[in-house]
């Protein structure tokens, strides 16, 4: 090869070179995108609620940098917020396994399967999240609530605190660990944990119903507190936040006690018993 083709050759590659790393998406404009500009095109389109769109540019942007682990999640995002899960949790998977690492597809991932009521996969994920670091306080609070869900009173205490050790200490924290001490029986925890959370938000749905409801129990003796309490569930407000940081509430209605219906009827008969007995004793003195 002599010097003249030797240079076009060169001449050749580093043209290649330069188009590679000006590499993009045409839009049907005909204007080329680069993956960053992609990025910031659908986090524009993201805030604005315009989900599909997200995808959609997203999409390309992935598709120009396919190792981007951070796009794959944002992928994901976009679909749990149009209510698609488990397309959701495949990019939130596809995230972790280009990053092993990334605390926020773990989190991302436990969303997801906390939507589905997927509470162990849930669980494994917010730990994870913790674990690696990724806002702690809200990772903590997410993995209460899956522990609230699942009855597991201790671990749920003990997830809400380490929330609120972390720096999430909002008013959702200190009532859902009001409602776990409540329903574990704790009333005078589940009292300070509830003014805590009227602290922070005195407009809190449901809250002066707490704080009263926990001041009866505790001004009740122990028998009325059992009868009670077994035949009536809490009306419960539950707040938890979305991927956007949205606090959602939950609630669940009152019973009639069943058991406090017989308590009631077997105190009546043994009344009229003593009655009749009484009664008897007086005639035949």
């Amino acid at each position: 090869m002599n010097k003249k083709n030797l240079g076009v050759c060169v001449l050749l590659t580093s043209v290649l070179f330069v188009v590679s790393l000006g590499e993009g998406s045409t839009d049907p404009n005909g204007e080329t995108k680069t993956a960053a500009q992609l990025h910031a095109e659908g986090n524009k389109l993201f805030s604005q609620g315009r989900y599909q769109d997200a995808i959609t540019v997203w999409l390309k942007e992935f598709s120009l940098d396919p190792n981007n682990a951070n796009t794959a999640n944002n992928i994901g995002i976009a679909y749990r917020n149009l209510g698609e899960q488990s397309t959701a949790i495949k990019y939130h998977k596809r995230a972790i396994e280009l990053n092993p690492q990334f605390g926020h597809g773990y989190y991302s991932l436990g969303l997801a399967h906390y939507d589905r009521k997927e509470y162990e996969e849930a669980r494994d994920a917010f730990l994870m999240a913790a674990q690696l670091n990724w806002r702690k306080g809200v990772s903590y609070y997410n993995l209460g609530l899956v522990y609230h869900d699942l009855r597991d009173y201790p671990k749920a205490e003990d997830s809400y605190l380490k929330a609120i050790q972390f720096g999430y200490n909002s008013e959702a924290t200190y009532n859902n660990l009001g409602l776990v001490y409540f329903e574990w029986g704790n009333y005078e925890k589940a009292l300070a944990a509830f003014k805590e959370a009227k602290k922070i938000n005195p407009e809190l749905p449901g809250i002066d119903f707490h704080i009263r409801r926990c001041n009866q129990f505790l001004n009740k003796p122990l028998l009325d507190r059992i009868a009670f309490w077994k035949g009536w569930k809490m009306n419960q407000e539950r707040a938890r936040p979305s991927s956007m940081e949205k606090e959602k509430i939950r609630t669940e209605g009152w019973h009639f006690p069943f058991l406090s219906i017989i308590f009631i009827l077997g105190v009546g008969v043994f009344v009229f018993f003593l009655f009749k007995i009484a009664k008897n004793l007086k005639h035949s003195s």
